[in-house]
């Protein structure tokens, strides 16, 4: 089943959303959260077709890893989510007034970051190669994550070194 192939099942029609059970009865393999936080929520977007409709979802296993920001925030993203990824990363250029509060307008998630120093939930990540990229990592989901992750290791408040929690996806014959 190619990611293109998405466009053919049952969706919400109010929120575009493609339906979790849909996805469950064809890859019942895949972890949830890539299942409801990568297919089901951007599987119908024309950004994500454009991206992703070459790859095929059943050759693909997804592991969870942990790895180091400084490799993380050197990863391939789509060029045209770059503008937003800019603006979070700037987020923390007012540290010295917010403090945790420049990393998000909710208190759950600035106690997260205040606490852990990481994400709550674990961006997507795909092998670079899928994406026809010389990087070992490519972002799929999670730009604003990553983003205020790079922006928090410029401010000097999260190390280069620190490690992160992701899922990271690649062919099984790889």
């Amino acid at each position: 089943m190619r990611f293109s192939q998405l466009l053919q099942l049952p969706y919400e029609a109010r929120t575009d959303k493609i339906y979790i059970s849909e996805l469950l009865d064809r890859l019942p393999n895949f972890p949830q959260e890539i299942l409801r936080d990568f297919l089901a929520d951007h599987g119908r977007k024309d950004d994500f077709q454009e991206q992703y409709a070459h790859i095929d979802l059943l050759r693909i296993k997804w592991l969870e890893q942990r790895v180091a920001a400084e490799n993380l925030i050197e990863c391939a993203l789509f060029g045209r989510f770059m503008p937003r990824f800019a603006a979070v990363t700037a987020r923390p250029d007012s540290w010295s007034e917010k403090g945790w509060g420049c990393v998000d307008p909710r208190e759950q998630v600035i106690n997260y970051w205040r606490k852990h120093k990481t994400w709550q939930r674990k961006p997507i990540f795909l092998n670079g190669a899928l994406m026809f990229s010389e990087k070992d990592y490519y972002l799929v989901e999670g730009h604003t994550r990553l983003g205020l992750l790079k922006g928090l290791i410029g401010s000097n408040v999260v190390s280069r070194k620190a490690s992160h929690s992701i899922w990271f996806g690649c062919y099984k014959d790889a």
